[in-house]
């Protein structure tokens, strides 16, 4: 049996070996593309508590490593300490040995520890994490636009280019985006630092009173490798405050028409196509009888509750609706046993109070974890849990209530890469 610890810093070289072998398609192949990865992994570790390398040893070798990120999410209108996990790699020659499910172990409970409920990733595999207890979060939808399609709101007179003494201002921006989004988390001084570090990110905004108050963080890509005149926009990042920002934004993208090829653009906004007249993507894809292929979409982000009283304690600040009950949540978590508890929450006029006595309650639920994470994070609702037979109801008169229980007004959305 090995053992998991943070990797020292002569050990650095040897996880971004493994990570390189484990993802071929990172650009980090040649003696130079690795020194430099290796010297930000080296800066990463060092500078960044927030950030920690695990590594998975065995007989003193490295077989596994994983990056932990410590972030802080606005939760439903909370703002709760939530663990990320990235570069989550095994060595070629040591694969099947259980040494990545021995990692996400060693992930859940070193948050755990910490007072930390929630924990996500971005899969990989889907259908790997899944099994490990994590919900599906919303939807990414990518549309690729031609320019003239976006609204000319006439006016872009509060449009300026972004330097780096914006900074403050631009993060001042996202803060307040992200306490008007669910799901969003705070960028740590690496992310932000690192948007500025990439000389090949442009970053326009709208700016009105000397405040920041909407912004774009794009890159140009060749749409025609033999043809360097014809280029896209690729849209990383897409923040807007209110609606003037909104259509200022979108007139400057209107107006590159006569020099871009299309805008990429990935997005959780599921009501994206209602700005455009003709949101189509170029592919000329019917979907029958008569649907116009406009974007493609995929699951990605996916959370998991590690500890549901936990979480219940996280938010009992928050309203869930306006209903009253004392609900018993009975959750299977088979991958994280010390979760998989009986949990009963009395609402009153949607304030939740977990309380210790578990044979006094309306309604039980039962469900495995990875719903249950999704129905809290909003991504998916009560109503269709029962109806797909992913969750069961003690009393189907309470289909409703629980239903309202959980209903939010906005799903979650992440912009953070990790």
């Amino acid at each position: 049996m090995g053992e998991i610890k943070k990797i020292p810093t002569v050990d650095i070289m040897n996880m971004v070996e493994i990570v390189n072998n484990a993802y071929p398609a990172f650009p980090f192949n040649t003696e130079e593309e690795k020194k430099k990865i290796h010297e930000k992994l080296m800066k990463n570790q060092e500078e960044n508590d927030f950030v920690n390398f695990y590594g998975y040893y065995e007989d003193g070798e490295m077989r596994g490593s994983m990056r932990l990120h410590d972030y802080t999410m606005n939760m439903l209108s909370n703002e709760v300490k939530v663990g990320g996990i990235g570069l989550v790699a095994v060595d070629l020659l040591h694969k099947k040995k259980k040494i990545a499910k021995r990692m996400l172990e060693f992930y859940l409970d070193h948050y755990k520890k910490r007072g930390t409920n929630l924990v996500m990733l971005y899969p990989f595999r889907p259908d790997f994490y899944k099994k490990m207890g994590f919900g599906f979060g919303t939807k990414m939808e990518q549309y690729k636009l031609l320019p003239k399609e976006f609204p000319n709101r006439g006016s872009k007179d509060h449009i300026v280019y972004v330097t780096n003494e914006d900074k403050q201002r631009l993060h001042t921006c996202y803060e307040q985006f992200v306490r008007q989004h669910h799901g969003m988390l705070y960028k740590t001084p690496f992310e932000l630092d690192s948007i500025f570090n990439k000389p090949e990110n442009k970053i326009i905004a709208f700016k009105k009173d000397g405040k920041i108050e909407g912004y774009v963080i794009f890159t140009f890509k060749r749409a025609n490798e033999s043809n360097f005149g014809i280029n896209d926009i690729h849209v990383h990042e897409f923040v807007y405050l209110h609606s003037e920002a909104l259509g200022e934004l979108l007139t400057f993208f209107h107006s590159q028409a006569d020099q871009i090829n299309r805008i990429v653009i990935n997005t959780q906004d599921e009501h994206f196509h209602f700005l455009f007249d003709d949101a189509r993507n170029g592919t000329d894809v019917m979907i029958p009888p008569v649907y116009h292929e406009t974007n493609i979409a995929g699951v990605g982000i996916m959370y998991r509750v590690i500890d549901v009283e936990g979480i219940f304690l996280d938010l009992q600040n928050h309203t869930f609706g306006k209903e009253t009950c004392t609900v018993k949540f009975t959750i299977e978590d088979t991958f994280f046993p010390s979760n998989n508890q009986e949990t009963v929450v009395h609402f009153a006029n949607g304030k939740p109070t977990v309380h210790r006595d578990h044979d006094e309650f309306d309604v039980e639920l039962k469900m495995d974890i990875s719903y249950f994470s999704s129905l809290l994070m909003g991504s998916m609702t009560f109503d269709k849990l029962v109806t797909y037979g992913l969750a069961d109801i003690s009393d189907q008169r309470y289909t409703s209530t629980i239903n309202q229980l959980f209903l939010t007004n906005k799903k979650p959305i992440c912009m953070s890469l990790f």
